[in-house]
């Protein structure tokens, strides 16, 4: 098994700098394009080293098999589900908020390196977050990602592994299955 903690930057369409990342990764273990992927629900929230690595110590005794990222960002920056992303809408008014429309906001958002969140919606005009939008399926914005490889995604499995985050880390969580 390998733990390593480096520094480098994130692949995502934003300019967030990865602070540190660290890594198990069994000897064993399968990677494939499919990961479980968690994040906090407050995008803004920064979690100690300490408690990254309390984290890490807890998923690899749990999952010993997966390879385990823990990634941790300077500024928020958006996870998406890759090839399971569907679609966006307003929270406010439950308007479905087009490609176009948010793509622009994500790019005004990415001038600022994602430091605000705040936007004015194209369907009822009002301030808001692109956090806040209700996402298909359920992704957002965090300075955290966790990431399990090849881990099976069963709604009860991923009930029960965000329970085991939340404890760790004494806060809320999303989870959402990720396809590379």
């Amino acid at each position: 098994m390998l733990l390593a903690c480096g520094l480098g930057r994130t692949s995502e369409m934003d300019k967030s700098k990865e602070v540190d990342k660290m890594v198990y990764k069994p000897k064993d273990a399968v990677y494939s394009g499919n990961h479980v992927v968690i994040i906090t629900e407050e995008p803004f929230i920064e979690i100690s080293l300490e408690k990254r690595k309390e984290l890490m110590d807890t998923l690899s005794s749990t999952y010993p098999s997966n390879e385990i990222e823990i990634s941790n960002f300077d500024n928020p920056y958006f996870v998406d589900a890759g090839g399971y992303f569907e679609s966006v809408h307003c929270n406010l008014c439950g308007s479905e908020i087009s490609m176009d429309d948010w793509t622009t906001k994500m790019e005004e958002a990415s001038w600022v390196d994602f430091s605000s969140l705040t936007f004015e919606t194209p369907c009822c005009g009002k301030q808001n977050s692109l956090n806040l939008l209700n996402y298909k399926p359920n992704v957002g914005f965090s300075k955290l990602q966790v990431r399990i490889v090849n881990l099976d995604y069963h709604e009860n499995q991923a009930m029960e592994l965000l329970n085991k985050v939340e404890a760790v880390l004494k806060i809320q969580m999303k989870v959402f299955y990720y396809n590379h």
